[in-house]
């Protein structure tokens, strides 16, 4: 049998996923596993490339949108000083 670093065997791991699987299928939980969450993998490559891409993305827009508040409000200055 093989054992987890703290002392539990993979089988019981799998057993608790599994029993809290079907506890959030019953009341209806926000867990909602995938079939990599259910085989115990790492996240694929292309979801942490999509995972880059979605922060890349919202960091390009918050800088964008704050470029232009600041050219406004300089803008504004010039002017109405």
């Amino acid at each position: 049998m093989v054992w987890t670093w703290n002392g539990e065997s993979h089988a019981a791991v799998d057993r608790a996923k599994e029993i809290q699987m079907a506890h959030s299928l019953a009341h209806d939980d926000a867990f909602a596993p995938t079939a990599q969450d259910r085989a115990g993998g790492r996240p694929r490559d292309a979801d942490f490339r999509e995972h880059l891409s979605t922060y890349r993305g919202f960091v390009k827009g918050v800088m964008l949108f704050a470029g232009h508040a600041l050219a406004i409000l300089i803008l504004l200055y010039y002017f109405l000083m």
